[in-house]
């Protein structure tokens, strides 16, 4: 498929993405795939606005977030990013503008690069998204330490960070420090974060086909949370430090933290949700439509049908370790 000038960038990898999701079990090429890109596009607008707006006066670190800081980008995306600035930027007000305006230039180019503005405005350019890093600091600290309901939820984003560009330092800093903050078991932060992702409600095995008949169009990325959610809470309280889902469980099950079984049922459940998610955007981006993250499920084959409803249960084995895992914190 061409790409117009008028059509997101990433467009131009649908005939690979085509060709590569013959099966649940290539999604994690799939999707890599697509991050990758996105990395290639960042980095060539940061550099476009090093060069237009001159050399940065402090150091500093572009993060990346939620499913972009997991590397499980799909075709349905907006940017999640922020800017940590060393501590020479604290109480300087001509540099934090200077790195707003640097901030705002890059969401500016990545949105026209069809890399959406982030509805919740989670973005370098916005000021309170562009600190230092002793401020973003005291927010993890104030998250952690001191959590409240909402708060953790809104939070929950920036609990998958990955350095995207500038200095690494700086992101390596505050992942380190947002470890040793964990280090302690915060146990009603992740009281918090439990009882967030248990929002999500699967029905038994027994009574699917009946909840598919009321509800056959069914949100993919709604029903992986609970999945996603288990991993970071898990890799939070055990010092896990990678980000994307599949690698978490991984290392958790490593550790000795997760049963082995266990830890593939909720692989296998993120892949095929992820894979049926991401097979229907290139379909409908095809068909010329806006890709989203609803599956039409009386439009599947059998097998396909059968796929989902056996990814059901590891939407349902993570509940049920989330559901189980409050009692150990009180």
């Amino acid at each position: 498929m061409t790409k117009s000038p008028s059509q997101p960038a990433y467009y131009e990898l649908l005939d690979l993405l085509t060709d590569l999701l013959q099966r649940p079990e290539d999604i994690q090429k799939a999707t890599g795939l697509i991050t990758d890109f996105a990395d290639r596009v960042l980095q060539e607008h940061v550099q476009s606005t090093i060069e237009e707006m001159g050399e940065a006066p402090v150091p500093w670190a572009l993060a990346l977030f939620g499913s972009e800081g997991r590397r499980e980008q799909t075709l349905r995306t907006d940017q999640d990013n922020a800017l940590i600035l060393s501590d020479e930027a604290t109480d300087n007000a001509e540099v934090l503008r200077w790195f707003q305006r640097f901030g705002q230039a890059i969401n500016d180019k990545l949105n026209a690069s069809g890399y959406h503005y982030c509805n919740g405005g989670i973005m370098a350019g916005n000021v309170k998204w562009c600190v230092p890093v002793k401020t973003w600091k005291q927010y993890f600290k104030k998250w952690v330490i001191h959590p409240e309901p909402m708060a953790v939820m809104q939070s929950t984003i920036f609990f998958d960070l990955r350095h995207g560009a500038g200095s690494s330092a700086l992101t390596t800093e505050l992942q380190h420090h947002l470890l040793q903050l964990l280090a302690d078991k915060q146990e009603v932060f992740f009281y918090h974060m439990v009882q967030n992702a248990l929002n999500v409600q699967i029905p038994p095995a027994s009574l699917r086909k009946l909840w598919l008949w009321f509800y056959p169009h069914p949100d993919l990325k709604y029903l992986s949370l609970p999945v996603t959610s288990t991993a970071r809470i898990m890799a939070l309280r055990n010092g896990v430090q990678e980000q994307h889902t599949g690698l978490r469980l991984q290392a958790i099950s490593s550790l000795g933290k997760l049963q082995h079984d266990k830890a593939l049922t909720l692989q296998s459940c993120f892949d095929d949700l992820s894979w049926l998610r991401l097979r229907a955007q290139v379909q409908g981006i095809q068909d010329g439509q806006e890709p989203d993250n609803i599956l039409h499920y009386g439009n599947l084959t059998h097998n396909d049908k059968a796929i989902f409803r056996d990814a059901l249960d590891g939407v349902l084995l993570a509940r049920t370790m989330l559901r189980n895992a409050i009692g150990a914190y009180f």
